[in-house]
């Protein structure tokens, strides 16, 4: 294991892999070497000492040109501001802070001249690194605002290397020597550390490419020996429900989860049907990692238990937990960091969380713990997912939830309606909870909302409700009626509901369902005649022709044609859409795919 002070001034390994690009034609090879990032690094590092003094804000997709743009801004005696988004009105704001911007997505800084991290650099490089100072500020970023407003927490470089030697500590054994992929933002600790630093320094490759789709993410992990996945809640509940999961079962690969609390039915569902348990690390942006756990029962009642050097008391006034250890970021004159949850030790080790002591409202003059309410609401079979919020559509705060149903729920809420499942949540709260402080307004989602670290914050909530009260919801998903199929196409026929998500707010007085979600059905339908170890490459062309809307009947046709092989058969395909009522179109195009093995056997 190597600090990160020091990953660049030995040069005794420059030959290994640190990344790996998947998805480039055979021509080109798509690992990157240690020494190939000392170049990038000492490229651009030569063109920042051209610059101003300061802080630099990093905004990358790609993650290796995030690190190669993080490294040279340490080398420079600079700290990277990190965006919590990409939202135009929050980078304005942190521009005005920065020296300049590193980005690979120059669109997204439409004032200033923002550099690429490898196409702006100087030619000329620099062959010699400034060292690293350990106690040198190395990044600032921002909490997620799960509670309230997110806030600025700095990191030292310090603070990241002792993580990074715990990390590898606890969990290194467990994943060997795996290549790491991500569907975690490296935008922020857990995907920074995770997905980025850990495995730079620990002899480990990492693809640089974030993924948001399973079905892209899937063929990848099929394709190697053995892998690690970075990921969060909500991408795993859609990753354990696609059609291609079941295939990994009998891969090596190691899951991390982070960002919020796996469902135990998701968690279940990681075991049975993927054979492969997710570790949960519980943690946040000012005290690192904390805890983890594994979920072994039915239960999400497992022990967590601290990680590495981290030593967690239970404050005795609160119930509070407070943590301890060399990388939590501490106020001035506090010994260790406050968290706000409450937890219980547990007879066997480890401890429980009980919720959030910031969770409690006032409402109709009553207290309320929403997370001890949400925590009941959860507990009925027909909820899968549930957080609430409070919403203030007169001149009184009331509260206000947002459900995920289970699949149990989703036929109730098809055969029986809104009413009947929305009176079973109030007859499991009415025993304990007053009537005036049962939630008043609904919506039914098909995922809750969450930032970019998979988190749900409490302005994604009520942006659902528009300081509206409703109980009116739906699925992104259209019915299917009708299916056709050979081995190179499939026809299916589909009718769109009335009541999908994008519905809500959205397109006031005309309901139309957004281009990019008929082109989500289209990829979900195409798994289904690919090869699994096909992956999307290019769009290559696609066209919005007529306006979908509610209760339109549709077929989608897709054609699959090799457009190239090897000794082992085709390695891309040409896949060709159409999403048509009768003769009229309302979308169409073509999508090239690649075999994801194809880097590996050349």
């Amino acid at each position: 294991m190597t600090r990160l002070s020091e990953l660049l001034h030995n040069r005794t390994d420059d030959g290994r892999e640190i990344a790996r690009r998947h998805g480039m034609p055979a021509s080109q090879n798509g690992s990157l070497t240690l020494g190939e990032f000392r170049d990038d690094v000492g490229r651009l590092y030569a063109r920042l000492a051209y610059e101003g003094e300061g802080p630099w804000l990093l905004l990358t997709e790609d993650a290796y040109a995030f690190a190669v743009g993080l490294f040279a801004l340490w080398h420079a005696g600079r700290h990277a501001i990190l965006p919590p988004n990409s939202q135009i009105p929050s980078l304005k704001g942190l521009q005005t802070r920065a020296t300049g911007v590193l980005t690979d997505r120059a669109d997204w800084f439409p004032t200033g001249s923002p550099l690429h991290p490898l196409f702006d650099a100087d030619p000329t490089g620099s062959k010699d690194l400034p060292p690293i100072h350990p106690s040198a500020f190395s990044v600032e970023m921002f909490t997620s605002g799960t509670t309230g407003d997110a806030k600025t927490v700095t990191k030292r470089i310090s603070h990241l290397e002792e993580e990074l030697i715990d990390l590898e500590s606890v969990f290194g054994p467990m994943i060997g020597s795996s290549r790491v992929y991500s569907t975690a933002s490296h935008q922020h600790l857990y995907g920074l550390l995770f997905s980025v630093l850990w495995p730079l320094c620990s002899a480990r490759s990492f693809d640089p490419h974030h993924y948001l789709h399973p079905g892209e993410l899937i063929p990848r992990l099929l394709a190697d020996e053995h892998s690690t996945l970075v990921s969060v809640p909500t991408f795993l509940s859609r990753f354990v429900r696609h059609p291609q999961s079941a295939s990994l079962k009998h891969c090596k690969m190691t899951v991390f989860s982070s960002g919020g609390m796996l469902p135990s039915e998701v968690a279940q569902k990681m075991r049975k049907k993927l054979g492969h348990p997710a570790f949960e690390v519980l943690g946040s942006t000012e005290t690192g990692g904390v805890a983890w756990r594994v979920q072994n029962s039915d239960s999400d009642e497992s022990a967590w238990q601290p990680l590495g050097r981290v030593t967690v008391r239970r404050e005795e006034s609160t119930g509070v937990l407070r943590v301890l250890s060399p990388y939590v970021t501490t106020e001035e004159g506090q010994a260790g960091h406050s968290t706000g949850d409450r937890i219980e030790w547990l007879p066997e080790g480890g401890f429980r969380l009980l919720g959030r002591t910031d969770r409690v409202v006032k409402v109709g003059e009553k207290r309320v713990d929403l997370e001890q309410m949400a925590s009941q609401i959860r507990s009925h079979e027909w909820v899968e997912a549930v957080e609430l919020t409070t919403v203030v559509p007169t001149s009184d705060p009331r509260v206000a939830g947002v459900v995920v149903a289970s699949a149990k729920g989703r036929r109730v809420l098809q055969n029986e309606g809104r009413r009947r499942f929305l009176r079973a949540l109030r007859e499991c709260l009415v025993d304990d909870w007053d009537p005036v402080l049962h939630p008043r307004s609904w919506r039914f989602v098909r995922r809750l909302p969450e930032d970019t670290q998979g988190k749900v914050t409490q302005s994604s909530l009520r942006a659902l409700f528009g300081g509206q009260d409703s109980s009116s919801g739906g699925s992104d998903r259209p019915e299917r009626l009708s299916e056709q199929k050979t081995a190179s196409s499939i026809k299916c026929r589909y009718r769109v509901p009335e009541d999908l998500d994008c519905f809500l707010g959205h397109f006031p007085g005309l309901a139309i369902v957004p281009g990019v979600l008929q082109f989500d059905w289209i990829m979900e339908l195409a798994v289904e005649v690919l090869p699994n170890s096909a992956t999307l490459s290019t769009i290559k062309s696609i066209k919005f022709v007529a306006p979908l809307a509610p209760n339109d009947e549709f077929e989608i046709a897709l054609t699959v044609e090799p457009l190239s092989s090897g000794d082992q058969g085709a390695r891309s395909w040409q896949l060709s859409f159409t999403l048509s009522k009768g003769d009229v179109p309302f979308t169409m195009g073509r999508a090239d795919f690649l075999d994801s093995t194809a880097d590996r056997e050349s």
